[in-house]
């Protein structure tokens, strides 16, 4: 089954430079284990294939079941 992340979620992006971050969180705590599991670093950076030329890191909040995701060289130069 497929649905969309908002349904889930919140999301919030930003930028530094020529890196992106997408910040993930999600609305309880099941939902994130299931993130956990499914929402790697090479999930988000096939997704984003035609603007990422760098590498994906994935960071974990767990205390606001929230995902964090820097998007190495993403930007074009900044």
């Amino acid at each position: 089954m497929k649905i969309k992340l908002s349904i889930i979620s919140n999301t919030r992006s930003g930028d530094k430079g020529k890196n992106s971050n997408v910040g993930i969180v999600f609305k309880n705590q099941l939902l994130y284990q299931w993130a956990k599991k499914n929402l790697t670093s090479e999930v988000i950076k096939s997704y984003f294939k035609s603007v990422v030329k760098g590498r994906v890191i994935r960071y974990e909040l767990p205390n606001l079941w929230a995902l964090n995701f820097i998007l190495h060289d993403s930007l074009g130069g900044g």
